[in-house]
């Protein structure tokens, strides 16, 4: 059986040197707050560094985002009704 290369071109500077990575660790970060999101894969761009994930992560990544405004949003309201 034959892998065929995939060639991916990156969404923010056109380069055609997109690279794929599995398994890997990123850090959301929001108003202070941080939250590290691991297993995450998708494809990065060698020029300038961009990120795509694969559907799955990029679900999980934008969860864990959405997580954070949600908390910040909380701690902000505990603050206002001081």
């Amino acid at each position: 059986m034959t892998t065929r290369s995939v060639i991916r071109s990156c969404a923010a500077c056109g380069d055609k040197r997109m690279v794929r990575f599995e398994d890997q660790r990123f850090t959301v970060a929001h108003d202070g707050l941080r939250k590290t999101v691991d297993g995450l894969s998708g494809w990065r761009c060698k020029a300038c560094d961009e990120i795509a994930f694969d559907a799955e992560s990029a679900r999980r990544y934008a969860a864990a985002g959405d997580a954070l405004v949600i908390e910040a949003r909380k701690r902000q309201q505990k603050e206002l009704k001081r």
